[in-house]
């Protein structure tokens, strides 16, 4: 969270997370002010492994999120994992893309999910600090210039 305080408003904030990571990344867009431009939640899962529903704040530009309803974790897996969402933005407005979806492939899969990698693509691409070209997402904030690459956070796979 405190990192996340360090970018000013004008910069471009993607939260992305699978499993734990989601439920953390829900948690840390629950707690601050700052606006969000795209929180991705991939099959969420929190506490005592069971699906995390943490509501979405109307300080998200964008939710995307995709669970799963086949496997373990979560253990209560044949639960919804549709959030409350508050997200002043719409992917199908914006971009034809469901904001929530459920897909049919076990938990450690979604990530890897091509339609799903391919859908985060293009909706990254649209931010104006991405290179489409390189995968390469420039972000400025208090603590200096960094790189980040979108290809290799989706395991280097990406189908354009």
């Amino acid at each position: 969270m405190a990192l996340l305080n360090t970018y000013d408003d004008s910069d471009t904030i993607i939260l992305i997370g699978h499993s734990f990571g989601a439920d953390s990344l829900l948690k840390v867009a629950e707690r601050t002010d700052r606006q969000i431009d795209l929180l991705v939640s991939l099959d969420a899962v929190g506490a005592g492994d069971l699906r995390s529903l943490i509501p979405v704040r109307k300080n998200v530009r964008y939710l995307y999120n995709r669970w799963q309803g086949i496997s373990n974790p979560p253990i209560d897996f044949g639960t919804p994992g549709g959030l409350e969402s508050h997200a002043f933005g719409s992917l199908v407005e914006d971009f034809g893309i469901q904001d929530q979806g459920k897909v049919v492939i076990g938990h450690s899969k979604v990530p890897a999910l091509p339609e799903i990698q391919n859908d985060l693509i293009r909706i990254i691409a649209s931010f104006p600090r991405l290179d489409a070209r390189t995968g390469v997402l420039r972000l400025t904030g208090t603590n200096g210039n960094d790189a980040f690459s979108i290809k290799r956070l989706l395991g280097g796979a990406i189908d354009r």
